[in-house]
Formats: C-alpha cells, structure tokens, sequence
C-alpha cells in the first residue's frame, strides 16, 4: 500500500495537475492583453510587412492554419515568419512587451487560442461536430476536392480540441476580439 501512496503522491498526481494547467495555461490577463497588442499592431500594421505577407498566405493555404500538433497555430506561424525580420521582429517584441508578454511565442501560443475560440464561434459547435463524424469519409477520398476537404476536417479537430477552460474564458472577449478584427479590415 505504501508503494502504491508513494507513486501516486510523486508521479500520478504531479501529472494530473500538469494536465490541469495545461488545459488552461492561458489567463485570463493574456486574452486582454493579447487583444490590446492586436489594436497596436494594426495602428502599425504598415511597419510589419512581414507579418502582412504571412495573412496572405494563410489566407491562401488554409492547411497552414493548423499546427504540426493538430491546433491552431495561426499566429505562432505569423511569429515564426515576422522573426526572419530583425527590424520586423525587434518592433514587434516591442508592442506585445508592452503588453506584457515576455516573447513572441507566448504572444502567439494566446493568440491561437484566442483565435481559435473566435472560429469555433463563427462555424458553429454543430458544424464542427458534423464535419468531425465525417471524418472517415474525408480520409478515404481523393483527388484535389478531398484534400481541400481534409484540411477543412483538420481545422475541425483543431477546434474540436479546445478545452472547456480555454472556451470559457475567451467568451467573454469575444465581441473585443471581433471589434478589433473588424476595425483592421
């Protein structure tokens, strides 16, 4: 019994709250913060070509949007992109200082997150619940429609994925982010 207490005390419950805190390592702070960096950057948006250059092309390959580890990683892509910029990167890292964020890649990591629970909003529960159930269907197609078909599917899972923590605590923020998107446009 006291093998069993000792393993659970050092090595399950450690990693039961580290799965905890993975789930909502974004807080609360970070969303206000990320959307005050966000007005920032687009007051500026002519001094970050590069950054404007990496839109273009998500816009363009949708497939970009989603990560190597199966979640948004839309502005983690626009931080890796504007670090090839010295100048790009150092105006940047000045703004989300500001904001206090200590990198770009945390910036991005909330920022992903943050997005990805606008986009959960704008396509709906439902549908992202349909297009995950069809998965197999997706999967066993071919040609140039169906991978067009699976890069919708794995932005789908993308959200999909989002913890209940993650969801509740973007909602608020929602209609700040939006009003900020909407101003940039």
């Amino acid at each position: 019994m006291k093998k069993l207490s000792f393993l659970f005390i050092f090595i399950v419950a450690p990693l039961m709250f580290w799965s905890i805190a993975q789930a909502s390592d974004v807080r609360d702070h970070e969303v206000r913060n990320f959307i005050d960096s966000m007005a920032a950057i687009d007051d500026r948006s002519d001094e970050f070509p590069q950054m404007l250059d990496a839109l273009d092309n998500i816009e363009d390959d949708m497939s970009s949007m989603v990560g190597d580890d199966g979640n948004i990683a839309m502005f983690r892509n626009i931080v890796r992109e504007v670090k090839k910029n010295p100048v790009e990167k150092r105006k940047m890292l000045g703004i989300v200082s500001k904001s206090n964020f200590t990198t770009l890649e945390r910036w991005g990591e909330v920022g992903d997150v943050v997005f990805a629970v606008y986009l959960r909003e704008e396509i709906g529960v439902e549908d992202i619940g349909v297009l995950v159930s069809m998965a197999p269907i997706f999967e066993a197609q071919v040609g140039p429609e169906a991978e067009e078909m699976r890069v919708v599917l794995r932005l789908a899972q993308a959200l999909d994925r989002l913890s209940p923590q993650q969801i509740s605590l973007v909602t608020p923020h929602l209609a700040r982010f939006r009003a900020v998107l909407e101003a940039s446009e």
